[in-house]
Order: C-alpha cells, then structure tokens, then sequence
C-alpha cells in the first residue's frame, strides 16, 4: 500500500511541475477549451443560454469533456492551464476504481499492486497532461467496469448509478461503449433486473445531445474511422500489415515503454497460476480480455490507427498484470525483481515528465519543449487594439500544433474577444483561387521563417504560395505589423483592402 501510494504521490507532483510548464494547446486540446470557456460565459448569463449552447456544442464529438472543468471555473478564474488539473481528478479515479476492481476480483494487496501497475503506464500519465478526451473516457469505462461487476455479484440493485455512468460515458466520447461491451455482454442476465431503469437513464441522458447532433456525429465517426479524415494520417489501408505492426509496435513503444512490456513478459512466464485450466472461464479473468482485446482488435483495423484511443482499454492490462505480480513477490527474489521494475519504470516516467535520464520523448508524453512558447497574445492585441474589440474574420497560412487557429481561438473565447480565425489551406485545393476571390477576412496572417522539422505539409500546402502572393502585392492588401512568434519565426499582420 505504502508503495503504491508514493508511486501515486510522485506521478502527480510530476503532473504539477508539467502542468505549470505546459505553454499553449494543440488544436483538439485548444477547440475543447475555448468552447469550454464559452459554456462557462454562457451558464453565468443563465440556464437557458448554456443549455442552448451545450446542445450546439462540439457538434460531432460528444461533448462532456468542454463541461468538466466547469467547477474549477467558477472557482478559480477561467484559464487554459487551470483545465489540465482536472485530469488529475481523472487519475485519481481510475486509480480508484483500478483498485476497487482489483480488490473485489482477488483481495486488498492485489488492488494496491493493481494501482501501482496503472499509474506506471506511460501513456495514461502522459495523456493526462494534454487537454484531451481520454482521461476522462479511462476512468469512465473503469467504473461502468466496477459497477456492472457489483450489479450481478450483489442483490442490491445499482441499475441507476450504471445507468448514470453510461450515459455520461456515451456523452463523454462516442465509442464508450466499445470499451465495456464485452462486460455488458457476459452480465447480460442481471442487466435484465433493471434493464428499463439502466437504459432507460442512459438514453435520456445521451438523448440531450445526440439528438441534435446525430447527423453531424455518424458521418465524421465513418470518416474518422476508415473514410476521408483519417486518410491524412498515412496508416495505409485499414486491412495494411505494415499498418497493423507499427499500431502494436506504438503501443509497446509509446503506450507501456519496452520495459513494461519486457517486464510484463517476463512476469506472466514467471507466473504460472494463468496457465491453469480454468483461468479463462473466471468472470474477472473474462472481464478484463473483453476490456482490453475487442478495443484492440478494432482499433488495429482502423484506418487511423491511433494509440491514444486504446487507453481506455491499458487499466485491463495492468488488473491482469497486478495478480501474476502478486504472484511472483510471494517466490524468492520476486519482491527484489518487482523492486527493480518499478525504479525501471520510474525512471522511465523522469525521462518523459523532466528529460533527465535523457532519452527520446514518446508519444503523447514527454517533457515540455524549453522553447515552446509562441507568443499568441501579441497577435491578440494587436488586433484588438486596431479594431476596437469589433467582429472580426482573420484568416492565416499557417498550422501546427503550437500555433493555430484553434489556439488562437481559445484565447479570444478566453477573453471573450470577437474574433474568429481561419486556416485558409483548407479553403481549396488550387491556390489561384486565392487571386481571384473576394476576401471576407479583414486581416491576414502570414507566419515566415524556419520552419519545424515536423510541420505537416498536407495542411500547410499553401502557406509558401500565400506569402509569395502578399509579400509581392498580388493580393491587396497592406503589412502592418511585423511580430516574433517564437525562436526564428515571426508572423507579417496584413490588412486586406476594403475594396
């Protein structure tokens, strides 16, 4: 208990020092937030315009995750860093939950040992240092698991807090439910107890905003998933074995780390209790492969082959692993070999929280980049200050996680400044159209210099021919002001002509 505790203590003084050193959103973590911060603006005004608000929110991915940090709000102030804390919150949960389940299937030391395994796991701290869905959805689907597991072990009826936790699951992300039909499914029979109060709540509570939203959220889920959006990512086809070995190659590498994954190996051949006959028709054992292998199974056949939307999925890995772990410390030298991991893998968690042991950063994780900071603000006031916080259309040529038009967004949805912004490489294919077309934007910003060495060109494909095409006159226009962004990039402010 002892150690799992201090493993949890340290994991979030590392998100603490992350947190105060994390410099500006990427573009889901910044479109989150700033309408985030307009549900805040509009639950101040009165119900009714944040229900109205709420139901326009996000239009295609559920929506739950720009409602979290609401409390904190009203607390604290409105801020893009405030918003990380909340992830903590989710940690702390699913570590919770990891341990209650742990200790419901095999005893209280295999919940502690659980906890420890889960908090361990590269990717599950390193997400809950981005603004994003998956902390959330991971302590969600970890107590739906918990809550379906005492629904059919007790007589006493929980249909309405599983109904509860399903429907803020399914409002929460859209493939909740991927993550915990397995459970459903082998608890089917005692579902049946309470099945219209269950999914009766879980409906009306989905209904909210799925109703509205239906026509938008199933076309972009079939696009995200095998069509047209996901196409960019360069996974290949869906069906690719090369895709397929790189998706389980990324969850080895950037999901657990090679020493996890070694470690894991080597105490699953060391534990012999799962080799038993009988192991796999075990409820828990049953629970926790439906948990972890259907995720994984659809996820690898996706087109976009994401790690990051398995994590919802890793607590199963570590519950299994938790009771070969208990296990092996009970053999001679197991305590010792189980001590060694865990340094192991706490330095693993200095290298991507401080950078020290140096190594490469994984994905998702990492330390904060030490010239991160593009100056968002200066581009904000100056605008502001040349149009008198009137309505305003700036369009830009540039996009990268650091600096987009989403981050910039989030910012004026901040500071409730009317000024949306435009990425104009998704306006067309061909950049002519750029010198025939009537501009309904009022500014232009057009980022120069040197440019990262992973800018993703499929979304920045016009941004030399723009500059050319401003810088030589060809667009009427006049250059305004010229402001350093960040480290050898700096951004021309340009007014389009009114003609």
């Amino acid at each position: 208990m002892i150690v799992a505790l201090l493993l949890c203590a340290v994991i979030l003084v590392s998100n603490s020092w992350h947190h105060f050193h994390n410099v500006q959103p990427g573009w889901d973590e910044a479109w989150y937030l700033g309408t985030s911060f307009d549900l805040f603006y509009a639950l101040k005004e009165g119900i009714g315009l944040f229900a109205s608000h709420y139901i326009h929110a996000l239009k295609f991915t559920a929506p739950l995750v720009t409602v979290f940090p609401l409390p904190l709000y009203f607390l604290f102030g409105p801020s893009e860093r405030l918003a990380l804390w909340v992830n903590d919150i989710w940690l702390l949960l699913t570590w919770w939950a990891v341990y209650a389940l742990a200790r419901d299937f095999w005893g209280e030391k295999v919940g502690w040992i659980a906890v420890s395994c889960v908090a361990l796991i590269p990717l599950n701290y390193g997400l809950s240092r981005s603004y994003l869905i998956e902390p959330a959805l991971t302590a969600m689907v970890a107590w739906t698991h918990w809550a379906l597991w005492k629904h059919a072990q007790e007589e006493k009826s929980r249909g309405i807090l599983l109904g509860v936790l399903l429907g803020v699951g399914i409002l929460t992300k859209t493939s909740f439910l991927l993550y915990v039909m397995g459970s459903l499914w082998i608890f089917r029979k005692a579902l049946l107890r309470t099945m219209f109060v269950t999914l009766g709540l879980a409906l009306l509570m989905a209904m909210t905003w799925y109703v509205p939203n239906a026509r938008y959220v199933i076309p972009h889920a079939l696009s995200a998933a095998w069509g047209a959006a996901s196409r960019p990512q360069d996974f290949g086809p869906f069906w690719s074995l090369g895709g397929i070995f790189n998706f389980l190659y990324s969850v080895l590498r950037d999901g657990f780390s090679w020493g996890y994954g070694l470690a894991a190996v080597l105490i699953f051949s060391w534990d012999k209790n799962w080799r038993k006959k009988g192991f796999f028709s075990e409820k828990a054992s049953q629970i926790l492969l439906g948990w972890f292998l259907i995720p994984f199974f659809v996820c690898a056949f996706l087109t976009f082959k994401d790690i990051r939307y398995l994590v919802p999925a890793f607590p199963a890995v570590a519950l299994l692993l938790s009771r070969s772990v208990f296990y092996v410390i009970k053999t001679p030298w197991g305590k010792g070999f189980f001590f060694l991991i865990v340094l192991l893998l706490l330095k693993t968690l200095s290298t991507q929280t401080l950078g020290w042991p140096v190594g490469p950063p994984f994905r998702f994780n990492g330390p904060p980049h030490p010239n991160g900071f593009w100056d968002r603000q200066a581009v904000l006031d100056v605008l502001t200050q040349r149009e008198k916080n009137k309505p305003l259309l700036v369009g830009m040529n540039f996009d990268y996680p650091d600096f987009n038009f989403r981050s910039l967004e989030s910012l004026t949805k901040l500071h409730q400044q009317p000024i949306q912004f435009d990425n104009l490489n998704y306006i067309s294919k061909s950049p002519e159209v750029f010198l025939k077309k009537k501009w309904p934007h009022r500014y232009v910003l057009i980022v120069k210099g040197i440019m990262p060495f992973n800018l993703d060109n499929s979304i920045n494909r016009h941004r030399v021919f723009l500059q050319e095409a401003f810088e030589k006159g060809l667009i009427p226009s006049k250059r305004v002001v010229v402001l350093p962004l960040t480290s050898g990039i700096e951004v021309d402010v340009y007014e389009l002509s009114s003609s």
